[in-house]
């Protein structure tokens, strides 16, 4: 008996990027440890090395010349070029050119991230709220896609020095990501119930995070056949998933390490990028997946990349990968799929009839005709995590994040106005969101 193979294209969805060549010298400089003559660094040079012209180590050459491919180094740098990438590739004839094993054509899922809270921005990002996200949801409403794709969660952790091109791994460094969401369930109505880590990184923090409120964490990168085998602090540090399954399934990660199989309740999937210089897609990689799903295993394959890179390439290099290894697996079917459809898929869910979605209730508590609490039940359905989540919109303007008091019944929450919280004349709004554990989410306004 053979399984599906779900095939899913998630965006790291950032807006436009800038890179003067400049940088580029200086990314090349970091990464491989060379140093260039300050006359060297310009256009002209990337060219001589891409054709031969320019001496460079032996030992770096091939991984140099992928690091500065046009793909790579092409970037969409304002939104007019954004928006004719996205008119491209999501055009339904580039959608349909080859389609699954349903006549169904590919399907994208934007990750939307907000840039904010940065004190340099070289790679001249958008930053603000909802920038990203509200450019894609109107954009694929007015083209009539938002029934084919979906907009999901991307967050960027913010580095010490507050620079926007610049990775980092804590989430409680700051509060931006609790900002974000608040924002995105008051300003926006929106919860995330699927998600995707900036620059792929997730350390304990994220870890304990993610376990609260998203079900679905399409985070893990690891690969068969990675080059950098070493155990030194170079591997170790950034994007780090070198312990995690290699795989296209799915697992509940460990408490105490979320690469590792444990008994934490969401599910982690399995991502490469692709045609870059680390951790791509190949070959191999889908004939890995076909030959999973022809064992009977329930299979999820997901590639990612960045909306300020020429999608369409992308697209058809997959496309083409899967047309060459679906011919050697004429009985393994394959379904181009959301994030969520895909997770949703892998774990049966789409098989249960009426599965619940999550309904979220509130009661008034009054005391001498003023309030001093809000009771928040499950009226439908039961959250994932131990809370719904809070978020709180003051008169002055300011977003927080708060915790419920835990009911003596199951799936109950309160939260009560005073000294020691909030005191509810200071009030603009609050809301309560929250996921299922099948992917369903709902906002649901207090006051």
């Amino acid at each position: 008996m053979t399984s599906i193979v779900n095939i899913v294209h998630a965006i790291d969805t950032e807006g436009p990027l800038y890179e003067p060549t400049s940088e580029t010298f200086k990314r090349i400089e970091e990464k491989f440890g060379i140093k260039f003559k300050n006359k060297d660094k310009t256009r002209k040079t990337i060219n001589l090395i891409r054709c031969g012209n320019f001496k460079i180590p032996n030992s770096i050459k091939e991984d140099l010349l992928k690091f500065i491919s046009p793909h790579l180094l092409d970037y969409n740098d304002n939104w007019s070029k954004i928006k004719k990438n996205l008119d491209k590739c999501t055009d339904l004839n580039f959608r349909n050119e080859f389609t699954d094993s349903f006549g169904g054509g590919w399907k994208y899922s934007w990750h939307c991230v907000d840039h904010v809270g940065y004190k340099f921005n070289p790679r001249k990002r958008s930053l603000g709220y909802h920038l990203i996200y509200d450019f894609y949801k109107e954009y694929l409403k007015k083209n009539k896609q938002d029934k084919i794709d979906e907009i999901n969660f991307h967050f960027h952790p913010i580095s010490f020095y507050k620079e926007a091109h610049r990775e980092a791994t804590s989430y409680i460094n700051t509060n931006h990501i609790n900002e974000i969401l608040c924002r995105k369930i008051i300003d926006r109505n929106f919860f995330p119930s699927c998600f995707r880590p900036g620059f792929h990184i997730e350390r304990p923090d994220s870890n304990f995070f993610l376990e609260q409120w998203i079900p679905f964490d399409l985070s893990n990168i690891s690969k068969k056949q990675n080059k950098d085998k070493t155990n030194d602090h170079i591997g170790a540090s950034g994007f780090d998933w070198r312990r995690a399954p290699k795989e296209w399934e799915l697992y509940n990660p460990s408490y105490d390490d979320y690469q590792k199989k444990g008994n934490m309740k969401r599910y982690v999937g399995r991502v490469l990028a692709i045609d870059t210089y680390y951790n791509s897609i190949d070959y191999n990689e889908v004939k890995s997946a076909f030959k999973r799903a022809s064992s009977g295993k329930p299979t999820l394959l997901a590639v990612t990349s960045h909306d300020f890179r020429d999608l369409s390439h992308e697209v058809n290099i997959v496309r083409d990968l899967i047309n060459k290894v679906a011919k050697k697996f004429p009985k393994v079917k394959f379904k181009y799929t959301t994030t969520l459809e895909a997770f949703r898929s892998y774990l049966k869910y789409d098989k249960i009839q009426k599965h619940p979605s999550i309904k979220l209730a509130k009661q008034i508590i009054y005391k001498n005709y003023k309030i001093v609490a809000i009771k928040v039940i499950s009226k439908k359905g039961k959250v994932f995590g131990p809370q719904p989540y809070l978020a709180i919109k003051l008169k002055n303007g300011k977003y927080f994040h708060d915790n419920f008091d835990f009911g003596l019944n199951n799936q109950e929450w309160f939260y009560s106005f005073g000294k020691n919280s909030i005191f509810i004349e200071d009030i603009n709004s609050i809301f309560a969101a929250a996921a299922d554990n099948y992917g369903n989410t709902d906002v649901l306004k207090l006051i």
